[in-house]
Formats: C-alpha cells, structure tokens, sequence
C-alpha cells in the first residue's frame, strides 16, 4: 500500500495546478493548496503536517523566497518548477533543491519529488 503524504502545491497557473493536484491525487496523496498567492501558501505552513512541496517560483503577490527558507527550516522536502531562473535570493535560500523548468511532464516533476523525500526520510533515519 503506498504511504499516505500531504503534498503543499503552490502554482498561479490554473491548468498547470489542476495537472499537479490530479496527479497527487492519483498517487492517494492529499493535497494541501493549490495555492495561486505567496500569503496564502505561508499561512497553510501553519498548523499543517506538510511531507513534500511543488512550488512555482514567480507568484502574482511575490517570489517564493520566504516559504523555501521556511520548508528548508522545517526539512520538509520540495521541488522548484518553474518558466524560469531562479531569483538569486532563493538560489542562495535553495542551492541544493532540484528546479525543473517547465514545460515537464508532471510524471517527471512528481518522480524528482518522490526522490527529493526519500532521500530526506533516509537522511532523518
């Protein structure tokens, strides 16, 4: 039986967030989000156990910076999708978390995923 995770998606696109939180879905996962704003993803942060993160970098209300710190604080394991480069403030806030550049198939996306919390959950072992 797979593992029940609760995976935080923060994505301003709307079809591209449909894609992610079918896809979680399918896996039997929860979904946290999808959240479209920077302020509503952090206040998700509280109170919630969050076991992995998808998270698009250039927001409407902002960049990601701030809630990256805060998942990295926190050890929770996320992945970066974004249209784009990073902002250098969260290249230095993120430096080892995998970016993959859209457009990428949401399998790939939720492999490195995948990848990303294993390797926390041996590393916290």
């Amino acid at each position: 039986m797979a593992q029940h995770n609760a995976i935080l998606i923060v994505e301003d696109e709307a079809v591209v967030a449909m894609e992610l939180e079918d896809a979680v879905s399918d896996l039997g996962w929860s979904v946290i989000g999808p959240f479209a704003r920077v302020q509503d993803a952090m206040a998700s942060l509280d109170g919630q156990a969050i076991d992995g993160a998808i998270l698009d970098v250039q927001l409407a209300d902002g960049d990601l910076t701030p809630m990256a710190r805060r998942l990295e604080e926190a050890g929770i394991p996320f992945v970066v999708h974004s249209g784009g480069e990073l902002p250098a403030r969260l290249a230095d806030a993120a430096a080892d978390v995998p970016v993959i550049v859209k457009p990428t198939p949401t399998a790939t996306l939720l492999t490195q995923l995948m990848v990303e919390m294993s390797t926390r959950a041996q590393r916290a072992a």
